[in-house]
Parts: C-alpha cells; structure tokens; sequence
C-alpha cells in the first residue's frame, strides 16, 4: 500500500494553516467574525484543493447556491 503525502497530509495541512492565519488575521475584529472566516476560508481552500469528496463537493456548491439566492 502506497500514501501519497501530497494527498494526506500537505494539502489538508495548507487548508488548516490558511484558516489559521484568517482566524488570528480577524481578531479585532470579533470571535464572530473571525470564527466565520476562518470557517469560510477552510471551506474554500478545501474544495479548491479537492480536499473534499465529490459528495461534500456537491453539499457545498447546493449551500453556498441557496445562500446567494437569499
């Protein structure tokens, strides 16, 4: 059995550091805000990276639809 590294462990690890940085980047601005960024920020740098299954891949794409209709 092979693991590619690339796959399990830089990929989620840059999408874990980069929702790090938002999280301690927008501070001052609230535990709101930068909860809720670095949330998004993970979110995305996940389905940018193919972190994610194809079944999340198609939850995320239906949630973020349905919240730009409202």
């Amino acid at each position: 059995m092979v693991i590619d590294m690339r796959l399990a462990l830089l990929k989620p690890g840059l999408a874990a550091v980069s929702a790090i940085v938002v999280f301690y980047a927008f501070r001052f601005a609230g535990p709101i805000v930068s909860a809720g960024g670095s949330f998004v920020i993970l979110l995305i740098m996940c389905y940018g990276l193919k972190c994610l299954a194809s079944r999340e891949i198609a939850w995320l794409r239906h949630s973020f639809l349905r919240v730009g209709r409202n």
